[in-house]
Parts: structure tokens; sequence; C-alpha cells
């Protein structure tokens, strides 16, 4: 899309689509090639690298070609330092560039894995290996005294395996060297007397086992074994063991062992107490009366266990009135308890309570009310209460059942119907009070085809009103609650509004808006101003440059920043106005988002060059444009599709001085702040 920002007068209006020719200096003469830090190839106006990569040729892998958008020159550019190269040295791998000259990577490594062996490489043929004399190692280590030998290391003779275990076998294995393996359970000699037999163990070591009895049956001796002479006994003075189990105490005295007799009386007297020599003293249990001490027991007998049994005596008096019980010092006793609980036969009463004279009281009848409205109750005083169900109607006062009746003793009943046909309610019933009603505020459909999103808002369904505008402001933007949107056409001649600022009094005729032939009059009265109206922003009073200072500066004159088909082409054409001329170096392009009101790039002018007159162009686009405007006209090339396409809250383009000083503006789509058509700011 084209947008004309501002027509000069005076000034060419010739467009950069149509322009061709080569780009011109500041003062106008003929077009010269722009020098660059790179080598310039030739001047072919070229417009991609791929174009130059074909018209230079074949190039070394650290340099490649480039399209120096800026001169349309194909030059050669160093390739990136890292990249992978060649530089013909069969010594070196991963070989890199660095400043577009491929340089040495990682040294060959040549070693033929042979000590025998001088291991080099030369540039031209690679690696060789050439034999050497001397003491080398095979790497076998059950071989001795290796030499090399014709690029080879020889070994003249076999490695010596011995530990001197007779515990172990000595084997040489070519990969791990002298082996020396345990022989398990081999004989073998522990040295010490004092084991009649050894043999070796899993560890290699010579273990002793099957250890000499050094026991001299005396226990006044101490009995030891040497390891090199065998038993030796040695006299003691301490405590020993006589044998005889029916002393305690046994000391030696004088190369003697003795003690004290034994006391094995149990005071049992359901046990015959004995002592043996060998096995001390013993308790043998018989049976026959005897008398365990009690008066609370009769009939006492040895059990045969080694205890004296009674039986109980029975001190039962048959009066639940009184308590008995048995004295270890008296015997049986009997106590009256009046006022404490006690039954008197009849189940037909309760709380039964004895008097002073031990007897015991009926109570008052119990209460046999089961509380069940299904059942006659009664009392019987060989069973007590009796609870008899009929059949009938009855309440079982919950609100949520009703026609209640008997059945099987129990009052049941239909439940109770608490529906309310709202679905914004959760629908539920108490046994306390009834049916209850709680609002939810989950989906529903209030039956309205003018709401959607239709919810649930204090049991109440409440939807959002559909939006029945069609944008057309010859049609009313009705709604039905039946059918729906409806846009009928307004009567004809109804006022609407075209969308362009610059017409008046617009009227509807058979639905569709129409121009009435009366335009918006743009006129402020300034002689230094021009009147102007835009279709999208209305009336704007930009300065006439014979009004401004007498110095010379760019703005806005033309801007394409979407494109019909492939948006490939945006271009923004500045033409320089006022007098002298004008310094570019003071001033840049910023290109402003509407949304965020910030920059989203910036051009510099800078490479136009200095001292430029009014009536110049400046044309920034793709090289097919920019570099397409013709005498009196500059280009500055920059990718085909760079500017925003002002959707939704427009975008804008500002021209500033010293990097802060507006000197013009223009919006697009729609004004933005900051970027006002035709705006003047500079005085």
């Amino acid at each position: 899309m084209v947008l004309f920002a501002l027509v000069t007068p005076g000034c060419s209006s010739d467009s950069p689509l149509a322009a061709s020719g080569p780009v011109t200096q500041a003062d106008g003469g003929a077009s010269q090639d722009v020098k660059t830090p790179e080598t310039d190839i030739a001047q072919t106006n070229c417009e991609s690298d791929q174009a130059c990569a074909l018209s230079i040729g074949t190039l070394s892998t650290c340099l490649k070609a480039r399209c120096d958008l800026f001169s349309g020159l194909c030059i050669t550019q160093d390739a990136p330092d890292g990249l992978a190269c060649d530089d013909e040295d069969v010594c070196t791998v991963s070989d890199y560039c660095a400043q577009g000259i491929c340089r040495a990577g990682v040294p060959v490594t040549c070693d033929d894995g042979q000590s025998c062996t001088d291991d080099t490489c030369l540039p031209s043929t690679g690696c060789s290996s050439t034999p050497v004399e001397g003491e080398c190692d095979d790497g076998d280590p059950c071989t001795a005294d290796d030499s090399c030998q014709n690029g080879l290391c020889v070994s003249t003779k076999s490695t010596v395996c011995d530990d001197g275990n007779t515990c172990t076998t000595d084997v040489c294995n070519s990969s791990t060297g002298c082996v020396f393996e345990p022989q398990t359970g081999a004989d073998c000699d522990d040295q010490n007397v004092c084991t009649s037999n050894s043999e070796c163990s899993g560890s290699a070591d010579c273990v002793g086992f099957d250890f000499i009895e050094c026991d001299d049956q005396d226990p006044c001796t101490v009995d030891t074994c040497d390891p090199e002479i065998g038993c030796v006994f040695t006299s003691s003075n301490g405590p020993c063991n006589d044998g005889d189990a029916c002393t305690v105490g046994d000391v030696c005295s004088q190369g003697i062992c003795a003690g004290t007799a034994l006391d094995c009386d149990d005071q049992d007297a359901c046990t015959l107490d004995e002592c043996g020599v060998e096995t001390g003293c013993t308790h043998t249990s018989f049976e026959g009366p005897c008398d365990d001490g009690n008066v609370c027991t009769t009939d006492d007998e040895c059990d045969g266990q080694g205890e004296c049994v009674g039986s109980e005596i029975n001190c039962d008096d048959g009066n639940p009135c009184t308590f008995t019980g048995c004295d270890l010092a008296t015997g049986c006793s009997s106590t009256i308890l009046p006022g404490s609980a006690c039954e008197d036969g009849d189940l037909c009463t309760v709380f039964d309570e004895c008097n002073e004279e031990g007897a015991c009281l009926p109570g008052p009848a119990p209460n046999c009310d089961d509380l069940n409205a299904c059942t006659n109750d009664t009392c019987e005083s060989s069973v007590g209460c009796v609870f008899a169900p009929f059949l009938g109607p009855c309440n079982d006062n919950n609100p949520c059942t009703t026609n209640e009746s008997c059945q099987q003793g129990s009052c049941a009943g239909i439940a109770t119907d608490c529906d309310d046909g709202n679905p914004c309610t959760n629908d539920s019933c108490s046994s306390v009070a009834g049916c209850q009603y709680a609002a939810n505020t989950g989906e529903c459909d209030d039956g309205s085809a003018c709401t959607t999103a239709d919810s649930c808002e204090e049991q109440t369904c409440v939807g959002v009103t559909v939006d029945c505008g069609d944008g057309d402001s010859c049609t009313q933007d009705l709604c039905d609650p039946e059918q729906g949107c409806d846009n009928p056409n307004l009567p004809d001649l109804s006022p609407c509004d075209d969308e362009d600022l610059c017409t008046l009094n617009d009227v509807c005729m058979s639905g569709v808006c129409q121009v009435s032939g009366e335009t918006l009059e743009c006129v402020d009265g300034d002689d230094c101003t021009m009147d102007m109206c835009e279709p999208l922003l209305g009336c704007s009073y930009p300065t006439q440059p014979a009004c401004l200072p007498p110095t010379a500066w760019p703005v806005v004159n033309e801007v394409d920043y979407e494109q019909y088909e492939a948006d490939t082409a945006d271009f923004i054409e500045l033409v320089i106005v006022g007098e002298g001329t004008a310094d570019m170096d003071l001033y840049k392009v910023e290109l402003i988002d509407g949304d965020s009101g910030a920059a989203y790039d910036l051009i510099s002018l800078a490479q136009v060059g200095q001292s430029v007159s009014p009536g110049v162009r400046v044309v920034i686009g793709p090289p097919s444009i920019a570099n397409g405007g013709g005498d009196s006209s500059f280009g500055i090339v920059v990718p085909g599709d760079f500017l925003e396409n002002g959707s939704g809250v427009g975008d804008g383009i500002r021209v500033v001085r010293n990097d802060d000083e507006i000197v013009d503006s223009v919006s697009y789509e729609t004004t933005i702040d900051g970027a006002g058509e035709g705006a003047q700011h500079i005085g």
C-alpha cells in the first residue's frame, strides 16, 4: 500500500518505481564506487551473494563471494574464523580458516605402537617408521632381557616366579605376569608342636588344627601348651573344682582341692531334699496330705509337683444384699450392704435396692417405650419389655419423606421430590430443614439467541449480550431472542460514515454509504502552512518551506508499506526541502511500532553524504528500487519487506536530527502518538 506523505511545491514528483540510473553523490555528479573493507571485484549492480558467486568463480575455502547492497559491488570476504579447510599438508588434520587463510590444524600422530622404530611424518608423503637398536619391552611380563632386532622387540629368557610359599602354585601369565595360586587344602607344616595337623588355607597361609590335649586331671595345676616345647603344667593356689557337687567354695591348698558341704533344704514340705556327688542337690516331689497354713482353704494335698494345694472355702450365703469373703485370720465373714443394687427376680421392676435388714426390695416399673410408632410396647415379669410390630400409617418426622406407613416394625415413606426445575440451583434435602436449593455457577441456557456464554449467577441464568454489529453504518444492528441477529438496511438518506475524514454528510442508499459530494474544508488562515486533508487523518497543516529557517532538511514524501501480492518492495522516499544544503550526517530515520510506541529499526542517512541540496530525493528500499531513482536521487539499500504493515493500532516513521530532535513524521493506517501526519517539529 502506497502512502503519499508530502508533496513539496516545485519539487520533482518522479517515483522510485519508475526511475532508473546510477546512484549520485551529494554534489549531483557522476556515480562512484563505494570502498569497503573487503576487496572490490567488479561493479555489477548485484542483488544477491549467489549471483556474485557465479560471477567471481571458484574461491578458496577461506574466502566467500558477497554482494555489497550499499555499493552494488561483488566483493570477496574472509570466511568465518574456525571454518574447516585443507592446508595440503598430510601431516596435519582439522585445519581451519583464520583471516581468510587456511591454518595448520592438529599434527598427525604417526606412532605405530612399536618401541623399536623411530616414527616421523613428511608433509609430502606422510608417516614413516625407521628400525632402531637397544633395550625394549615386548609387553610380556613372562619374558626378560628384551632387545630390538630388525624393528621388533625380542626376548631372550623367561621370568622366574617363586614366592617361597609351599601353599601356592607359582605360574606366569602373559597378561598379568607372575600369579601365585593358593593350594587350598594341601598338607603343610605350621611349625607349631601344639597342633597335630595343618593344611593350606584359601589365602595361601599354613593353618594348624587338632590342638593336642594338655589336661593332667589335676584341678590345682594350670595346663598350657608352648608352640615350641609342648604341654606345660604350673601349680596353683586359687579356686578349683574338686569334682564333688555336694561341696562349694573349692580352693587349692598344699596341692589338694577341697570345699564346704552344700545345704540342700528348699523349705518345701512336699519335696524330699538329697545331695549326690555327681548331681548335687535334688528335690523329689511326692503326693500326700500337707498343710498350706491358710484357713481359707481345706483338704490340703501335695500335688506331686512340689506344691501344697488346698480347695478354697465357699463363703457365699446366697443373699445379693450381703458381701461375703474369707479372712486369713478368722475365716468366712458376711456384711449387709443397705442401699446397694440387687435383683428381685421380676423383670418388670428396675433399680431394686437392699434394705437395712439385708432384704432386696422391688423398684419402679421400667420404661418400655422404644420411641417406635410402629410397635405396641408392654412388659412381662419373666421376659421384660415386649415390642410387638403392627401395620398402619405413621410419621417418621423426616421432611425428606412423604406417605409414611409401618412396615415390619419400621416407619418408611417415599422420598420427597425437591427438583425446582432451575439449572442454577443444586437441589438437596435435609432431614432437619427439608428441601434446600443452593446456588451454583455452572453453564446454563437462558433460551435467548441474543446472549452467549450463559452461566449461573445468584440462581439466575445470565448470558453475555451477542454483538450484532456488522460494521456497516447503513444497517440496523438488531437481535431477536428466538432468531438471533438481524441487520436490515436503514432507510435511504439516513446519515452514515464512509470512514473518509475528508467527506461530509454521507447518506445511505439501498444499504450502501454514499458520498454526498461535500468535502471537509481545511483552512487555518496561516500563510506559512499548507492546507491538506488525508482520508485517514483529516486536516493537517505542514509548514511551507518558504517560512522555515534558512537551512535544508529531509522530510517524508512517499511511503509504500504493503503490496497487493508478495510484500517484498517496501520503500520510503525522502525529499530535501528548505534553503542552503542539508548535512545528512545529522539525520536518522526511526521506524516506530504503534503498539509499543518504541522504534523497531533505525536507518542512518550519513551514508548519503554531506551538503545535500533541496529537491534531491533519498530512496530507502531493496536494490531494484533504491538504485533506480535516476539523477538527483540517492539510494539506501535495505531488505525488501522492512516496514511493519500498521495492522490494528497503526505504525509510523520519524525523521530525527541529532538523535532526539524530530524533524518530520508520518503515521499510516491509524494515527499514533509522536508520529502525526505532516507534523512540523522544527522552527
